[in-house]
């Protein structure tokens, strides 16, 4: 018995080396990117190994299972690798299927990150030891036996169980399906701890392959829900009323950009306000002339914020700039204002046409009505003699104020109403040294902000990237500078100028997560902080109303509630006096008294004020004395919002607005607005 036993050992020794060194490796790596040492749910990953492990059954010749063997642990590794590259670059972005629609967008960035090191290490050590020492003792072992029916008939069981497995698991758990609200209850973890990393990438590919659409439904409830309820007004309801509107996603723009704060920002601007004032003074103008949404917080990805802030809800499961390019959204913002108000729409970015698909998906399904990106920009400046650079040749971030200089006619022109969206990239990761920005730098030296660091510092990589990020933050500070010197002298056709009849919004996308950056200037490394961990996601929102604010201190312009994105559109649409159909926005109005709860589409976790959770059973942060009364109160705030997400599911899904439905709906905006 030994004896067979020991000989079924030696015939199969690299097939058993394979399952334990795979089995390592994929544990290893769950851990460096979940924290947890276990898979609670390691079903897929196991029947793929078990795959692996049947193919290596099949071949005959130890030489040739050898390689394969190690061949398999390579691919695995490597897989593991990019995955915990992109969770890391994104500060905890789980891969799901339709990031394979990103995967040209953002195969730079990956490209210029560093990898996990620990990683990297431990797994080319041990599949380099498998490679050195099998490579001598293949000559050893016994030779193999014809392959036998047995081992095919396993191996195709082996199939078949992994089939059941990915179809399992997509039932047990589907962001497809009809009723979200399971996802506060889950009692899982992440789905890396959850899964592992491949045993993820599988049950998503199966997901994304086979479970691709979501059931209508009952078209009745469908729209007795989307028509249901109407937005209450606030006391700021038609403040705005006849202005034109501006939005300005300012890419990873965070408080400590401009703001010294030594609590807040304990590695931060330590300069005076003085000093601060001569570095940035619009966006200090802009700061003390409007609303300030102190309490506002982003956990999104560039896109999804966006489209956050033109349609006031997104998908859950779904990039809706790939999957859903040329639905009929009647419902966006640029679409919905100029229904009402005839106001034109433009968006304006200064990063490439195609990227995060944005030509097509905003001209087709958004309807923005100019579209202008790079290509455009450049274009455009070649016709009209103008001085814009494109520095994307060079491979540095073109500068918002060159693309402000170019477009401002087109962005606010006199003669009509506008609402303009822009997008900005100067501010944009990576923070390494950029020629464009060498004047920044220079003033920055002048004035003692931020230095040059000592190399031997222990955060030089931390300080030189934030003296990076500050010079690209004085570059925005030009173009909003820009914005509003074309907008105080250039006069409607009233001959009013534009700044009074104009709201101006200006936000920040996410925190600048690059090189965790903003994990270092607010010293919040992790959730084991005495500190609130909610900060981390902590950016700025301020909203100017014409001159409206002019006098007004900082007290009564300042909103200390919790808000997020999702809170944009519908404070534009209550500032403008526009009634919307509440159960279409995922947020409210920041001058309400309904606060918002943040559900990230791209993190799939829940964040409110004193709580920052997977779902109510894997609580991953809570403010120390939290009450019961608050956590129901977050729950029934919660299940509001996914019954909001699970009918829009369905309307994008299903393209619902397509045809007659479209003007069916334009038709009962204007009713509710009569």
């Amino acid at each position: 018995m030994n004896n067979k036993f020991i000989a079924f050992i030696k015939h199969n020794t690299y097939i058993f080396l394979y399952v334990l060194l795979s089995l390592f490796i994929e544990f290893f790596a769950s851990f460096l990117v979940s924290g947890e040492l276990r898979i609670s749910q390691p079903g897929i990953f196991l029947t793929l190994v078990a795959i692996a492990a049947g193919v290596l059954l099949l071949i005959r010749n130890q030489k040739a299972r050898f390689y394969v063997s190690a061949a398999f642990l390579i691919a695995h590794a490597v897989a593991d690798l990019v995955f915990i590259l992109m969770y890391t670059l994104t500060s905890g972005t789980i891969f799901d299927f339709e990031m394979f629609n990103l995967t040209k967008d953002g195969m730079g960035t990956i490209e210029a990150t560093s990898p996990n090191f620990a990683f990297l290490f431990v797994s080319c050590f041990l599949i380099g030891l498998y490679i050195v020492l099998g490579h001598y003792k293949t000559d050893r072992l016994p030779l193999l036996a014809k392959t036998k029916t047995l081992n095919i008939a396993v191996s195709c069981l082996l199939c078949l169980v992994l089939a059941a497995q990915g179809t399992i698991a997509y039932f047990r758990g589907s962001n497809r399906a009809e009723d979200l609200t399971y996802k506060l209850y889950e009692t899982t973890d992440n789905s890396y701890a959850k899964q592992g990393i491949l045993g993820n990438f599988v049950t998503q590919l199966y997901k994304g392959l086979f479970f691709n659409d979501v059931e209508l439904g009952d078209t009745e409830e469908l729209e007795n829900y989307i028509y249901g309820k109407v937005t209450e007004p606030t006391e700021k309801f038609g403040e705005a009323a006849g202005m034109n509107t501006v939005t300005i996603l300012a890419e990873s723009f965070e408080w400590f950009a401009f703001l010294s704060d030594s609590e807040r920002y304990p590695n931060g601007l330590t300069a005076d306000e003085a000093t601060l004032r001569i570095l940035f003074p619009n966006l200090y103008e802009l700061y003390d002339t409007s609303y300030i949404a102190d309490n506002f917080h982003s956990r999104e990805k560039t896109d999804i914020s966006e489209n956050l802030s033109l349609l006031g809800c997104y998908p859950t499961d779904a990039y809706v700039n790939y999957t859903f390019p040329d639905n009929a959204l009647p419902f966006s913002s640029p679409q919905v204002l100029k229904e009402l108000t005839g106001a034109e729409s433009g968006y304006f970015h200064n990063g490439l046409s195609d990227f995060y698909n944005r030509h097509d998906y905003y001209t087709e399904s958004v309807k923005i009505d100019k579209f202008f990106a790079n290509e455009e920009m450049v274009a455009y400046s070649e016709k009209t003699g103008g001085s814009y650079v494109d520095y994307t040749e060079q491979g540095e971030r073109n500068l918002d104020s060159d693309m402000i200089d170019l477009c401002k006619e087109e962005m606010f022109p006199s003669d009509r109403r506008f609402d303009t969206h822009i997008s900005t990239i100067t501010m944009h990761g990576q923070y390494a040294d950029r020629e464009n920005l060498k004047e920044n730098y220079e003033l920055l030296d002048k004035y003692g902000v931020c230095p040059v660091p000592d190399e031997n510092d222990k955060h030089y990589k931390d300080k030189y990237a934030f003296r990076t990020y500050v010079a690209a933050a004085m570059e925005l500070d030009k173009a909003v500078g820009e914005i509003f010197d074309y907008l105080e002298n250039t006069k409607d056709k009233n001959g009013v100028p534009l700044i009074e009849n104009t709201i101006v919004v200006l936000f920040g996308d996410h925190n600048a997560y690059y090189y965790e950056l903003s994990d270092y200037i607010k010293d919040l490394p992790d959730t084991d902080t005495g500190r609130r961990y909610t900060d981390l996601f902590r950016v700025p929102l301020m909203i100017r109303v014409g001159n409206k604010l002019a006098g007004k201190t900082a007290e009564e312009r300042t909103i200390d509630k919790f808000t997020c994105t999702a809170d944009i559109v519908p404070t534009i649409y209550d500032l403008l006096g526009v009634k919307y159909f509440e159960n279409m926005l995922y947020g409210h109005s920041i001058f309400s008294d309904k606060t918002s709860v943040l559900y990230s589409r791209a993190y799939d976790v829940f964040i409110t004020e004193k709580m920052y959770f997977y779902n109510l059973n894997n609580i991953i942060w809570q403010e120390n004395g939290i009450t019961q009364a608050y956590i129901d109160e977050v729950e029934e705030t919660a299940v509001e919002l996914l019954e909001k997400t699970s009918h829009m599911n369905r309307i994008y899904y299903n393209d619902y607005f397509q045809g007659e439905k479209s003007a069916e709906f334009k038709e009962k905006l204007r009713d509710i607005n009569a």
